[in-house]
């Protein structure tokens, strides 16, 4: 049961590591049970990592939005004309949860549990 949620996870990180721009690794997970007990502790401080940085992006777009909703609102609010109105555009807000440190932090703890990680490109 524990070697299936190990292989899964990292299916899911194989995954994932194929979605994005930057390097691929390749995961291969520690065989003794006291190993992947380890790397399951990783994967949940990854996962409390992830969340946070999400939380603190959520933050971040909800304020930015408010801040382009106000100043939208001022532009409207003091223009003279219809021109001028219609030059007030509201600011796009694109924040996104920065995880890279998580990633860094779980290969470092992948390895130091005794798994081994490759780098495919």
């Amino acid at each position: 049961m524990l070697v299936r949620k190990i292989m899964m996870l990292f299916t899911f990180i194989t995954l994932l590591g194929l979605a994005g721009c930057g390097p691929e690794y390749t995961y291969t997970p520690p065989l003794s049970p006291i190993g992947q007990a380890c790397v399951m502790r990783c994967q949940d401080t990854q996962g409390e990592c992830t969340h946070k940085a999400q939380k603190r992006a959520d933050r971040k777009q909800a304020k930015c939005e408010k801040q382009a909703e106000h100043e939208h609102y001022a532009c409207l609010l003091y223009a003279k004309t219809d021109a001028d109105r219609a030059k007030c555009q509201k600011s796009g807000c694109y924040e996104y949860a920065d995880t890279e440190r998580c990633d860094n932090d779980f290969r470092a703890c992948f390895q130091q549990c005794g798994g081994i990680v490759g780098v495919v490109k």
